[in-house]
């Protein structure tokens, strides 16, 4: 009798145009597109190995835009570690980093999954006291910051590991969290 991998649910969210898509290209292991493309919801699957369980990482890769909000909700009900992401070059999607963090602890109160903020674009200028700014709210709100740039591929397998931190061993064969859609 065969065991059935696990699966490690990632929900990937932020602003539009932050490079949600590169990066999640880029943990799959293939190079982002050029031109930006807006996601409304993509979902990919990776075959990983993690202490030696075969794990299937699912990345939920969300829109940007908050009129499909609801959709994204949907992504973060089943989500074991969420990814929210910034461009450092853009000051307002800091902020909005920070709130969406915050709707996300807000949605769980206890058992939040892994929260990881990913200040992408590291390659490039970042906006003025962006680096303070983040390390400020990665701080305050107890969850790690990764800096990547999914244009080089500057800090993807960092942002792996973090993502491998969620082990499988911590999750229930085939269980989910649920949500009711009415």
């Amino acid at each position: 009798m065969s065991r059935q991998a696990k699966v490690l649910n990632v929900c990937v969210i932020g602003d539009g145009a932050v490079g949600k898509s590169s990066v999640v290209y880029r943990l799959m292991g293939h190079v982002p597109k050029q031109r930006h493309d807006p996601t409304i919801e993509d979902s990919y699957v990776k075959q990983e190995v993690i202490n030696g369980e075969v794990v299937n990482i699912r990345y939920m890769d969300t829109s940007g835009q908050d009129e499909y909000w609801p959709l994204v909700d949907v992504s973060l009900q089943a989500a074991d570690v969420v990814l929210v992401v910034c461009d450092v070059e853009r000051d307002n999607t800091i902020g909005k980093a920070e709130s969406r963090v915050r709707k996300v602890a807000n949605m769980f109160e206890e058992n939040w999954p892994l929260m990881v903020l990913v200040a992408n674009k590291s390659d490039k200028e970042p906006a003025a006291d962006a680096q303070t700014r983040l390390s400020d709210i990665a701080r305050d709100l107890d969850i790690p910051i990764v800096w990547t740039s999914a244009a080089t591929g500057d800090g993807i397998n960092d942002l792996k590991e973090r993502i491998c931190s969620a082990t499988p061993s911590t999750l229930a064969e085939n269980s989910r969290r649920c949500c009711i859609l009415l």
